[in-house]
């Protein structure tokens, strides 16, 4: 017990002086952002998700699916390096093929899931918030019309889902 009463002045003391000293704002750290945004389309396919192990994967069905990641990596300034700042989001969309207008607040038939890689509480794959502002209309079988207003997805896009592709956006973010 007296071992104890003396360690607990010296531990106060230790822990006063670990305060927020040299704390560093990454806004200090970051010269600017890689950032990648990559669409996928997928015809005649279906979504398996997997929110336990924070997977998914394109499997044969009947629907549309979209995929869009948005990748930030930060350059960092010389000697200013920081960990977890890296992250990744992905919308993850299956199109039902008797929808003709969805959004996040009314899905219909269709079904939205959004997937987090980034050091926060909120990682993993998790349905889409309803608040979420994004809205697809079909304008023909094939042929969607994306109009997205919320944080890191704010586009306008026209998609043709008739064959399987690929479109990646690659810019620097100061």
């Amino acid at each position: 017990m007296k071992n104890l009463l003396t360690l607990f002045p010296i531990l106060i003391l230790f822990l006063s002086s670990c305060g927020n000293q040299g704390e560093l704002n990454p806004k200090d750290a970051v010269d600017h952002w890689e950032i990648s945004r990559t669409l996928k389309t997928y015809t005649n396919s279906t979504l398996d998700i997997d929110t336990l192990k924070h997977e998914y994967q394109i499997s044969s069905g009947r629907n549309q699916v979209l995929i869009v990641e948005i990748e930030k990596k930060p350059v960092f300034k010389v000697g200013k390096e920081l960990t977890d700042l890296y992250s990744a989001q992905t919308l993850l969309i299956e199109l039902d093929s008797a929808d003709s207008s969805v959004s996040a607040m009314t899905p219909l038939n269709s079904r939205f899931y959004k997937k987090l890689i980034a050091f926060s509480p909120d990682h993993g794959i998790r349905p889409m918030d309803k608040s979420e502002k994004i809205v697809l209309i079909r304008q023909s079988p094939t042929v969607w019309k994306i109009d997205s207003h919320f944080p890191d997805f704010v586009f306008n896009a026209e998609l043709d889902f008739s064959t399987n592709q690929v479109l990646t956006n690659n810019y620097l973010d100061y």
